[in-house]
């Protein structure tokens, strides 16, 4: 095991512990978001070194690799786990599950990146990412990659258009003309296509300070609402 091993734990309604499980393995290895679906926890983060779940071990190219993986929500036993390494540093920052049981994770890659479907390989130092696996985890439906961006955060609607939070820099193309950002970094806010990941709106969020969009939620109505960090030049 490494100095960090990414955790779950499951308490019950009067705050009693269920159970605990890891991920983890000879390097270190933080879980940054969770989420359910009937009798699933789904869980994603970043894993360096090797790392085996439910038998099964997980690729490592050097650097930090996104893990996804699925616990039983009774007991946290795991049920799959899935590995993308790439060759620089690349973290899964968010998950969903949506009402097909298909799951979204988010996140952000520097270098080559390789969800099945053939590398993503981006431009900038930073790019965030969006995939979409079947159920099980097994296959890969469609990832994007934006160079210049770092994706921190998905919810899905309620006619299951999927909204990400993100940031872009200075000079950011998401294929619909160059973003502009107002100073180093502004947040970004997504919303995507379910079937193909395709870009529907963006909106920025940002003054002259950096500005970071981190987290996201979406009403029953659709609406979105989106945080994050901003200077006091924030517009």
């Amino acid at each position: 095991m490494g100095a960090w091993d990414a955790y779950v734990a499951s308490y019950d309604k009067q705050g009693a512990l269920r159970w605990v499980s890891t991920v983890g393995g000879s390097g270190n290895d933080f879980a940054y978001d969770v989420t359910t679906a009937p009798g699933r926890v789904l869980v994603t983060g970043y894993y360096e070194g090797s790392v085996s779940v439910a038998t099964k071990k997980l690729p490592a190219a050097g650097g930090r690799e996104v893990f996804v993986v699925e616990f039983d929500a009774a007991t946290g036993a795991p049920r799959w786990g899935r590995g993308f390494a790439g060759t620089s540093g690349e973290s899964g920052q968010g998950v969903a599950v949506d009402k097909k049981g298909e799951v979204i994770v988010v996140g952000f890659h520097g270098g080559p990146l390789d969800f099945g479907s053939g590398v993503l390989a981006p431009k900038t130092s930073t790019a965030g990412f969006v995939a979409k696996l079947s159920a099980d985890g097994q296959t890969l439906r469609w990832a994007r990659s934006d160079d210049g961006t770092a994706a921190w955060d998905i919810d899905i609607g309620p006619t299951g258009n999927l909204f990400v939070a993100s940031r872009f820099g200075v000079g950011t193309d998401l294929g619909q003309g160059t973003l502009q950002s107002e100073g180093s970094q502004d947040g970004l806010l997504l919303k995507l296509a379910p079937q193909n990941g395709a870009i529907l709106w963006y909106r920025q969020q940002g003054g002259t300070d950096s500005d970071l969009a981190l987290g996201v939620t979406v009403d029953g109505q659709g609406n979105s609402y989106v945080v994050g960090i901003g200077g006091p030049a924030m517009d």
